[in-house]
């Protein structure tokens, strides 16, 4: 036999070996589809445990106050959630960490920390007693407590209660407050570390956990003499004041709050009271202004020059907003509602200079309440201060337009508006809805996510939108 047709034999027999291979992938094959018809579904294939513990972290959190619209959406998610599978059923009924936040199920819930809502009762009737008698019996458990739409003298009832492990209180209520539950002072609530109060009366008895961490109050009519005693001065981080505080007494530099690093403000005599505050770790305020009110500046000095974010809701005169930027020299990121800048942007008279070149250390501006028009001329201050840094060699700030998607915004104005940042600074754009809407668009520089839009109007948009792009 010669190479040729050795080499021939050679190629018959793999040929051979080829066809019993193809015959043993396909009977493997074959095998392996059995097998997987007869596993359970994939679905049902996770360890319970791990099951359990994916389901409770899938679940909506309580990490910011406790509200009712966050409730029945763990009721909502837990419910489409049993309906999956028969075995996820039976794991959502049979752990109790996700039914802490359910009254009717306290049996089902074990003995993990309650989440307890309590709703409003009318006038003419008392709560009933055959729940509310089960819910005190379990006040050593409960976490978290939002009470809404209480009438005043209803309030009474939770005197008497002792809630050692109640961490977050919500007490939100369309009548005004007279006075405070006394479940809620130290002795009643010791653990307690968040508390919200709206509408809220304060008197000079009130008092709340020395372990306070966050307090958040909302106050209604003015009160006489009152000072801010009351706060837990060492322990609180966050602190949020609104309503009418005319007739607060507070003496400059009297309240030393040494953690403190959140102050929102939303009152009428704000400057009293951030005369009054001492806080050396404060990194962040959030100013709220009402725009009849015509004080915006402090008049604190540099007392608060270490504060490195501030959001500003606020109506103001340039040299108003000039004393401001000033007291806060240090800013780092700043978040500004449109309407406010115009005041901090624009060169004053006899200065030449803005109130914003006062912010030497500024990173980030953010702008929210936008209203995108033709040329966007209320936009001008601004790119033009933009391009003054850039002019005595500052490094570009970042610009970030929010808050676009509660309106439907024109893409062309939009474009136009991102165009002209661009020049002067780095922009980015949040969430957006424009009023002719695509799936999505980009053009290399400018990129806007618009899924779940209709689809008959998205032909015509991509159009429009990309021929206005040069």
């Amino acid at each position: 036999m010669d190479e040729l047709d050795e080499a021939r034999t050679e190629l018959r027999r793999l040929f051979k070996q080829l066809e019993e291979i193809h015959v043993a992938i396909k009977t493997q094959k074959s095998k392996i589809d059995e097998l997987v018809k007869k596993r359970p579904p994939a679905i049902n294939r996770l360890p319970v445990e791990l099951l359990s513990q994916i389901i409770v972290q899938s679940l909506p959190t309580h990490d910011d106050y406790l509200v009712s619209t966050r409730i029945q959406a763990i009721v909502n998610r837990r419910t489409n959630l049993s309906t999956v599978s028969r075995l996820w059923r039976n794991v959502i009924l049979n752990t109790p960490k996700i039914w802490g936040d359910v009254v009717a199920q306290l049996a089902r819930s074990g003995d993990v920390p309650l989440n307890i809502i309590l709703r409003g009762y009318p006038y003419y009737r008392e709560p009933p007693s055959q729940w509310l008698d089960v819910l005190i019996a379990k006040a050593d458990r409960w976490r978290r407590l939002y009470i809404q739409d209480v009438v005043p003298d209803n309030l009474n009832i939770y005197d008497y209660w002792e809630c050692p492990s109640l961490e977050d209180v919500v007490i939100c209520n369309p009548y005004r407050v007279t006075s405070c539950p006394e479940f809620l002072l130290p002795n009643g609530a010791p653990a307690l570390q968040k508390l919200k109060l709206e509408n809220f009366t304060l008197h000079s008895e009130f008092a709340v956990a020395t372990a306070i961490k966050t307090l958040d109050l909302t106050f209604g009519r003015p009160c006489d003499r009152v000072n801010l005693t009351f706060i837990p001065t060492q322990s609180l981080t966050a602190l949020s004041l609104a309503g009418d505080t005319t007739c607060w007494s507070l003496l400059r530099d009297s309240i030393h709050l040494p953690l403190l690093e959140v102050l929102k403000l939303a009152v009428d005599n704000s400057k009293k009271v951030m005369q009054a505050i001492v806080a050396p770790k404060l990194m962040c305020i959030d100013y709220f202004h009402d725009l009849h009110w015509h004080v915006l500046s402090f008049d604190t000095g540099e007392k608060f020059s270490h504060v490195q974010r501030l959001t500003l809701d606020v109506g103001c005169n340039m040299d108003d907003g000039y004393k401001l930027c000033k007291e806060l020299c240090g800013v780092q990121h700043v978040n500004l509602h449109a309407d406010t800048m115009d005041a901090l942007f624009t060169l004053i008279d006899g200065l030449k200079s803005t109130p914003a070149d006062h912010w030497t250390c500024l990173a980030s501006i953010s702008i929210y309440g936008l209203r995108l028009r033709p040329h966007n001329e209320e936009f001008d201050p601004l790119v033009q201060w933009l391009t003054k840094r850039l002019e005595l060699g500052w490094p570009r700030l970042s610009v970030r337009l929010s808050g676009l998607s509660s309106e439907a915004v024109v893409g062309v104005y939009l474009h136009d508006l991102y165009s002209k940042l661009q020049t002067c600074s780095n922009p980015e754009v949040d969430d957006v809805k424009l009023s002719s809407s695509v799936h999505s668009i980009s053009n290399g520089l400018f990129q806007v996510d618009l899924s779940g839009i209709e689809s008959f109007v998205a032909d015509d948009m991509i159009s429009t939108f990309r021929a206005s792009v040069p």
